[in-house]
């Protein structure tokens, strides 16, 4: 038998705890900024060759121009050759050139542009590629391989 001992009973003040729970939810709720979303690219990408998808050939009233950029990197330097749907190729020396080209280029609506970038080529130098195209106000990229070799 046990004598002497009684059973202790703790009273925990619930209410000053959910007190502080909602007033640090308040506070983090106004005091949140979300940052704005990051550029959302449209991207697509070509049918892959030898593919089931059919691709038809458009009428005379969907023809749309086509820019295509080669992106390469030659020992840290970035090679950038843009060709204009006419078919003239040109080498631009830099980003800005390229933004500067784009800008000043010709656009109907649906022009679309072709980045051809190297295998190699860092994802970084893609994305400053990218980011550009999309700021000189073409919105319809579409990404692919280089292509090495013989078509």
């Amino acid at each position: 038998m046990r004598t002497g001992h009684q059973a202790i009973s703790v009273v925990l003040p619930i209410t000053p705890m959910l007190d502080m729970s909602f007033q640090l939810l308040s506070f983090f709720i106004l005091t949140f900024h979300p940052r704005p979303a990051e550029g959302q690219l449209a991207v697509t990408q070509p049918p892959a060759a030898g593919s089931l998808i059919s691709v038809p050939k458009p009428g005379p009233d969907l023809i749309r121009d086509e820019y295509t950029v080669t992106v390469s990197e030659t020992a840290g330097q970035l090679l950038i050759d843009l060709r204009n749907p006419a078919g003239g190729s040109a080498p631009v020396p830099s980003l800005a050139a390229l933004r500067d080209a784009l800008v000043s280029a010709p656009k109907r609506p649906g022009t679309t542009v072709m980045v051809e970038a190297a295998a190699e080529l860092p994802y970084a130098r893609l994305i400053a590629v990218l980011d550009i195209i999309r700021k000189a106000g073409l919105e319809m990229i579409h990404i692919a391989a280089l292509r090495t070799g013989p078509a």
